[in-house]
């Protein structure tokens, strides 16, 4: 027996579906973007914006500084997600 995976298989693209990602729970009022762009660049995390002021997340990594530079955290967070600062791991 044969198979052809590239036929089975074929036909789209493989790219994971999270990023990337606008947050609403990180989101802040339009009128704040442009003051949230500066403290995001003098952070080290330059940082998209919606319309509507919710930030833009490329990767699991770029959520994760973004985060912490705001003092945000998952709170079912894995070891690779941005937790509290007073948690151990």
């Amino acid at each position: 027996m044969r198979r052809d995976f590239a036929a089975e298989h074929g036909g789209f693209r493989h790219c994971p579906g999270n990023w990337p990602m606008a947050s609403d729970a990180a989101g802040v009022a339009p009128e704040q973007v442009p003051e949230f762009m500066a403290f995001d660049k003098a952070h080290g995390v330059k940082t998209e914006y919606t319309p509507d002021g919710r930030p833009v997340f490329t990767s699991a990594a770029h959520r994760k500084a973004y985060c912490e530079a705001h003092g945000l955290y998952d709170r079912s967070a894995g070891l690779s997600d941005p937790l509290p600062k007073n948690r151990t791991a």
